[in-house]
């Protein structure tokens, strides 16, 4: 084997070790993206938990809820879309309208965890209940956010 044969063989190798170094920095790209995206998620729901302990935990907010359960059975009973919508202050329209957002967000996000195996049988058979007692047909009529129902969330409550 001459010089020039040696020559042309270490080239090979290294042009080979190239491909492969070129091939691992893809991959990695590719996974830190996908970390990226993870953590962004976490950080969202983390901060969406924040705000509903921030907003849901007072007084009012149960005084509104409880307020929202009584006109239900009424709306039950035959009054109109209406006569709900005139119980309620702005206020606490805002408060039930943002908890049905925000339920709407967190079944998505649990929905995800759910088909990643990252929630249990016995957590989701906590959860899901949950979130179909407060994002109801009732509350889609008063509340007007179809449009924010992502596809698996219309699936999982058969809209």
């Amino acid at each position: 084997m001459s010089l020039e044969d040696l020559g042309n063989l270490g080239e090979a190798l290294g042009s080979i070790g190239l491909l492969i170094s070129i091939v691992f920095l893809i991959l990695e790209l590719r996974w830190n993206r996908r970390e990226s995206h993870r953590i962004q998620r976490e950080e969202a729901f983390q901060a969406a938990m924040d705000l509903e302990l921030t907003l849901f935990s007072s007084d009012t907010w149960h005084q509104t809820w409880e307020k929202w359960a009584v006109v239900v059975g009424d709306y039950e009973n035959g009054i109109s879309i209406y006569d709900l919508k005139s119980r309620f202050s702005d206020s606490e329209m805002g408060k039930l309208s943002a908890r049905l957002l925000y339920n709407l967000y967190s079944l998505e996000s649990n929905l995800k965890r759910r088909a990643n195996g990252t929630i249990s049988k016995e957590e989701w058979d906590l959860i899901g209940p949950m979130h179909q007692e407060m994002v109801t047909s009732l509350a889609l009529k008063v509340f007007p956010l179809e449009r924010l129902i992502l596809p698996k969330v219309k699936a999982y409550l058969n809209l």
